[in-house]
């Protein structure tokens, strides 16, 4: 776990940037990696238009979670995109 925290802290910043650049999506990253047992979790708020693609965006997410699978001993990260109806300003 301590390898995937280091990674996430490292390459979170990358998933950031692709969702802004190629979809034009504002971000803003919620305060750090929250822990939990046998879990860690990075929240990311996105202010999106009434149309926006949400196919796009889990395939950002999957893009972003396949550089730290494909070399994981086991250890694998997922992109769970959820709306929370929470308006963000």
């Amino acid at each position: 776990m301590r390898a995937c925290c280091g990674w996430l802290e490292g390459h979170a910043i990358g998933l950031v940037i692709a969702l802004e650049q190629r979809l034009n999506i504002y971000v803003r990253p919620w305060t750090g990696i929250q822990k939990g047992q046998n879990r860690i979790s990075v929240v990311l708020g996105l202010k999106l238009s009434q149309d926006f693609d949400d196919v796009a965006i889990e395939q950002v997410g999957r893009d972003f979670v396949l550089q730290f699978n494909t070399d994981a001993d086991g250890i694998r990260l997922e992109c769970v995109v959820c709306d929370i109806g929470v308006n963000l300003r």
